[in-house]
């Protein structure tokens, strides 16, 4: 048995990633002139289409015990936001957004600067979901007017989603 699926994902939010400024000045945050590049919000996303693999038969002649046999899986989606200080690009000096620990401010460091050499910032977020699980099927009781019936089994479900921020300068 064979299944197709689709799935359109919620889209999550992701924390401030980068500011910057049009004007080459170092982004500080709050200033009038600092935006927000990257994060602050969800990447856009797109249905991820996957499948559902089911195998399974009795065991015995009178097919009142067998077993069943479920795979499905969901194709890994990864969607990217860009920030670059280059011709065409989206600011003239952008950093990345922290805390410091000492002083509990709110800060950005630097990571591209006008007549620096050219910086590229990219952040992607992905999305991986797969599944098994391993059935045994069994007719207790087949009367004319009740049927019982038993499963006992394991499954076993793994999402795994990651975010990944690389930087070249």
């Amino acid at each position: 048995d064979l299944e197709l699926l689709y799935w359109w994902p919620t889209r999550q939010p992701v924390p401030a990633l980068a500011f910057g400024t049009r004007t080459g000045q170092t982004p500080v945050p709050g200033s009038p002139g600092t935006e927000l590049l990257i994060g602050g919000g969800a990447f856009d996303s797109q249905p991820s289409a996957g499948g559902r693999f089911t195998f399974g038969r009795a065991l015995n002649s009178s097919e009142t015990f067998g077993y069943e046999v479920v795979y499905f899986f969901l194709g890994t989606r990864t969607y990217h936001q860009t920030a670059r200080d280059f011709s065409g690009g989206t600011a003239a000096s952008f950093g990345l957004p922290y805390t410091d620990a000492a002083t509990g401010a709110r800060s950005i460091l630097s990571l591209a600067r006008p007549l620096d050499a050219h910086s590229y910032l990219d952040a992607s977020t992905s999305v991986r979901v797969q599944g098994w699980e391993i059935n045994t099927l069994a007719n207790v009781v087949d009367e004319k007017c009740f049927r019982l019936n038993a499963l006992l089994g394991w499954r076993y479900f793994m999402a795994n989603e990651g975010i990944r921020i690389e930087q070249t300068q």
